[in-house]
C-alpha cells in the first residue's frame, strides 16, 4: 500500500482482471506430482502469452458496449477457478485482526465456481454450485481435500528423497 500512495504519483485503485481458458486434464496418474508439474507448465505458457492481457482488454473495452447478459448468453463455461493470493501478514481492520478471508461470486450462470484464497499461509476454498449439477458439493470438497494431502505427502516424500540422495 505504501508503494501504491507514494506523494506526487497517482493511485491506480481497482481490480484488474484478465483470464485464461486453462485446460484441466482427467487422468490417473501414478505420481501425484504430475499434476502439479503439468498444470504448471502450462501456467508458465500462458504466462508468456499474451491471452490474459488480451482478455482483460477485451473486457474492459467491450462490456461496456455489449453489456454483461450478452457475453453471459454466449458463453459455454461450466467450470470457473480462481486463484487470489492474499497477505502472508495477519492484517487489521479497526484495531481488530482479520482471522479468515474467502473470496465468492453471486448470481453467475455457472455450474460450478472454485475460489482458492491463501492468507496467513492459510487456503480457504468456496464454492458455488448450480444443485441439479453439483448435487452433493461437500463431497467434491472432501475430494479436494483428499488431492490435496496426496500431493502434499508425495512433495514431502520427493523431497526426503532428494535430502537422502
Amino acid at each position: 500500500m505504501n508503494g501504491i500512495m507514494k506523494d506526487g504519483t497517482k493511485p491506480n485503485w481497482g481490480n484488474k482482471i484478465g483470464h485464461v481458458v486453462f485446460p484441466l486434464t482427467i487422468a490417473i496418474r501414478d505420481d501425484p506430482l504430475d499434476y502439479v508439474r503439468d498444470a504448471k507448465a502450462t501456467m508458465d505458457r500462458k504466462i508468456a502469452s499474451l491471452e490474459a492481457i488480451c482478455t482483460y482488454l477485451m473486457a474492459k473495452f467491450f462490456l461496456p458496449i455489449i453489456g454483461p447478459k450478452v457475453v453471459q448468453a454466449m458463453s459455454r463455461i461450466t467450470l470457473w477457478f480462481s486463484n487470489i493470493p492474499g497477505p502472508r501478514e495477519e492484517k487489521n481492520v479497526c484495531g481488530y485482526p482479520v482471522s479468515f478471508l474467502a473470496s465468492g461470486v453471486y448470481g453467475q450462470s455457472i455450474a460450478l465456481v472454485i475460489h482458492v484464497t491463501s492468507y496467513c499461509n492459510n487456503m480457504a476454498f468456496a464454492l458455488s454450485v448450480e444443485d441439479n449439477i453439483v448435487p452433493n458439493p461437500y463431497e467434491l470438497l472432501d475430494a479436494i481435500e483428499k488431492s490435496l494431502n496426496l500431493i502434499k505427502d508425495a512433495a514431502i516424500a520427493e523431497k526426503n528423497t532428494k535430502k537422502i540422495v
